[in-house]
């Protein structure tokens, strides 16, 4: 934490260098950079920041630079003409850059190329800390670094992302050849170790939702998660279903047929959520306020304990950690709540 402080404070003083004696209101900025060096669910919540300056700037050339996990998230996002995943890929000179994140290298990148205007969370986080009572949710955050040149943040943003035919055709074939047509999507694994809710009451869930609702469950993750996932399924007394070794949009297009997803924090459950399907998340040791699953059929459980937040890495009750605390009833009736909305 001490760390992203002292990153956040050199970003800050470096648009304060860039920008002195600018006025970005009514300029119309023609080559964007935007930096995204984050995870995939940072990528999702990133998503309607494209949207707002596609809508402010119809006219101008989008670049993304970000890692090369995430890049297949965005390929297919009209707002963007180019992306790169190392700064020897950045060939154009920017006139707006737009650092979501920030570290020493895109400070120094932009320090060195010299933009019109620079735009930084570190910025952000220190009028929030001082102005607010908590860090807003994390779409609304990065829609706020760039209110100096979009001016209002959108009402009601939207996650919207954009896969292709190939990503859907996989996605039914996939249901058609194991006959699935109504379905639970359950993502059961977590970078972290105390994110990962139980896997005896997953189980217990999949059959009270085959019970009640007569979904089949499709279980989702990496192909390293595999021996998990089976492991689970022994648990569960019907026949179930692994979706692994796909990729990232290959998921989006199976989640947006699901008829509910739910699964611990993790970047699979901000995908679901992007793809509008009701989305139950799991939260343990994280801070749902700013991490949640953003969407008019997204959801959450959380029970706060007085040692939250953490470092998700040292649980001080470790034989009964916080994301056990959620019981399989409680995700039960939030299920009920997210798929009679509309």
């Amino acid at each position: 934490m001490y760390r992203w402080k002292v990153i956040y404070f050199f970003s800050w003083l470096a648009s304060l260098l860039i920008n002195r004696f600018k006025n970005p209101s009514g300029k119309n900025f023609r080559n964007i950079l935007v930096i995204r060096h984050d995870e995939i669910g940072d990528m999702i919540t990133a998503l309607p920041v494209f949207d707002a300056l596609m809508k402010k700037f119809p006219e101008s050339q989008i670049s993304v630079w970000c890692y090369p996990l995430t890049k297949p998230l965005i390929e297919n996002h009209p707002a963007i003409s180019h992306i790169a995943v190392s700064k020897s890929e950045l060939k154009r000179k920017y006139d707006l850059i737009v650092d979501l994140r920030g570290n020493f290298e895109t400070i120094g990148y932009a320090l060195k190329h010299g933009p019109y205007y620079r735009l930084d969370r570190g910025t952000v986080r220190f009028k929030n800390k001082f102005a607010l009572p908590q860090h807003p949710h994390e779409v609304l955050a990065n829609l706020q670094i760039i209110m100096p040149v979009i001016g209002q943040i959108p009402q009601e943003p939207e996650l919207n992302l954009y896969l292709n035919e190939e990503n859907y055709r996989k996605a039914d074939e996939y249901l058609l050849s194991n006959s699935i047509s109504d379905f639970v999507l359950l993502h059961t694994g977590a970078r972290k170790k105390l994110r990962q809710w139980p896997s005896k009451k997953f189980s217990m869930l999949a059959s009270l939702l085959k019970e009640k609702y007569g979904w089949d469950t499709v279980i989702a993750g990496t192909s390293e998660e595999l021996p998990e996932i089976e492991k689970l399924q022994s648990l569960i007394p019907f026949k179930t279903f692994s979706f692994t070794g796909y990729s990232l949009t290959d998921f989006a297009a199976l989640a947006s047929k699901a008829d509910c997803f739910v699964g611990n924090e993790s970047g699979p459950m901000h995908i679901a959520a992007a793809m509008k399907i009701p989305v139950v998340g799991l939260f343990g040791p994280g801070e749902p306020h700013t991490f949640s699953p953003f969407g008019k059929k997204a959801t959450y459980i959380h029970h706060q304990l007085k040692c939250n937040p953490c470092d998700q890495v040292h649980c001080v009750q470790p034989d009964h950690p916080c994301i056990n605390l959620i019981e399989v009833h409680e995700v039960m009736e939030k299920i009920k709540e997210v798929i009679s909305l509309k």
